[in-house]
């Protein structure tokens, strides 16, 4: 029930829609190698765009890991899952942080993103540039575990919805 569902409810045919591009740099792979893309509920849209870019240039990229947090597995999208197990391969992982559902399907947990950071990161190593995208709570939140976890904050590009 939050904007996503709104916008899919409440738009006609005739509305006009501005879309923006999102505010963050792009991926400069001469910074890091590794990625880490956080996308908490309808803040998947810009980082999911960013993520299948870098997937097809895969000389851009070491290592990266996605974590995408909803609160169930309904509120999925579903071709991010499709696209997830199409891509996945020992360098690029796709985890879905369920915060109020238990799955017991392979790269599903049941934690929130902010739970799921130490062990990205101990898997990128710090020299990780990191794309966070969702509210501004969770946002300032991720963004505080990171800099806690010796991320560097210009290693760390966000975008509040």
């Amino acid at each position: 029930n939050g904007m996503s569902h709104h916008l899919t409810q409440a738009i006609n045919t005739t509305d006009h829609i501005t879309l923006k591009w999102p505010v963050w740099h792009y991926i400069n792979p001469q910074n890091h190698k590794n990625y880490l893309f956080i996308s908490v509920w309808s803040g998947l849209s810009p980082n999911f765009w960013l993520f299948q870019d870098l997937i097809n240039e895969p000389h851009k990229y070491e290592q990266i890991i996605h974590l995408y947090g909803e609160r169930s597995r309904n509120e999925l999208v579903p071709i991010i899952e499709e696209y997830a197990q199409r891509v996945e391969n020992e360098n690029t992982k796709t985890f879905f942080c369920l915060s109020q559902e238990t799955s017991t399907k392979n790269n599903y947990l049941n934690c929130r993103v902010q739970e799921q950071l130490p062990s990205a990161i101990a898997t990128l190593w710090i020299q990780t540039t990191c794309f966070i995208c969702g509210s501004p709570v969770a946002v300032n939140d991720i963004t505080e575990k990171l800099l806690a976890l010796w991320i560097a904050r210009e290693d760390i590009i966000s975008e509040k919805y």
